[in-house]
């Protein structure tokens, strides 16, 4: 329960925003990745992987992504390359031998390098997140994991999805999405 708003707070400013234009938000962004229809088995069918299930779960039984078997074996470029076109991505980075192949892939939206050791776990050769940071590139390399890093806006295409469930349920309140690109990290 908020006792005091300090609108000089960038969060307060959005409450505060929302508040005086009678806006209610509802954020689901670990629900939905976490949901066993959610957003890493959307991430999942755009990869077209095969036999999907759930990463190991870590030390507190929570299960962050999904993991299945591409299609093909292909060299971790190549997946890179594909990843880069599917989500119609300006870069993608990768950690790991780019002639290197791949066919069981880890994959956990947004900012997922804590599942690490649940992608090895369940025996991933490369684990597709957002946002690696170089010591957990190393980290990666060390566990002879192969990552790929797509950022941290591709949940875009499961958005569609989450209105077409809500309409589908009966809620009957309009659903807009975004057609903003609010990440504040840019390319040249």
């Amino acid at each position: 329960l908020f006792k005091k708003l300090d609108f000089t707070c960038a969060n307060a400013k959005i409450i505060r925003s929302l508040i005086k234009n009678d806006i209610n938000l509802y954020s689901l962004h670990t629900n939905f990745d976490l949901a066993p229809t959610g957003m890493n088995y959307i991430l999942a069918q755009h990869l077209s992987l095969l036999n999907v299930l759930p990463m190991e779960p870590d030390a507190k039984g929570v299960t962050a992504g999904v993991v299945g078997s591409l299609p093909t074996e292909m060299p971790l470029e190549e997946l890179a390359q594909q990843l880069k076109q599917i989500f119609d991505l300006d870069d993608v980075r990768f950690v790991g031998d780019a002639t290197s192949l791949v066919k069981k892939v880890a994959i956990v939206g947004g900012s997922g390098t804590s599942t690490m050791f649940e992608a090895v776990e369940s025996s991933a050769d490369c684990l597709i997140t957002g946002d690696i940071s170089h010591h957990k590139a190393l980290d990666a390399l060390s566990l002879g994991l192969k990552m790929i890093d797509v950022g941290h806006g591709i949940e875009f295409v499961g958005f569609r999805q989450i209105k077409d469930v809500l309409q589908k349920e009966g809620i009957s309140v309009p659903i807009y999405l975004s057609e903003s690109n609010t990440f504040p990290i840019k390319s040249k």
